[in-house]
């Protein structure tokens, strides 16, 4: 974990490229999201998905 932490935080210094984000529509209210960046020294894509009825089943909105 020691070793993921300090990689964020490095990227999070570096300026990076974003593009733009991809979305799919799952259904009502359910969405896929992909944010990709590029640095000079990595690539990272954050991937999120947002579910509607995780609520009904106390699960998280956004995973």
């Amino acid at each position: 974990m020691t070793t993921c932490i300090e990689v964020l935080r490095t990227g999070s210094r570096e300026l990076g490229e974003l593009h733009p984000r991809a979305h799919v529509a799952l259904g009502p209210g359910d969405d896929f999201l992909m944010m990709p960046a590029v640095s000079p020294t990595g690539i990272g894509v954050k991937v999120v998905n947002v579910i509607s009825g995780n609520r009904d089943r106390s699960l998280p909105l956004i995973h």
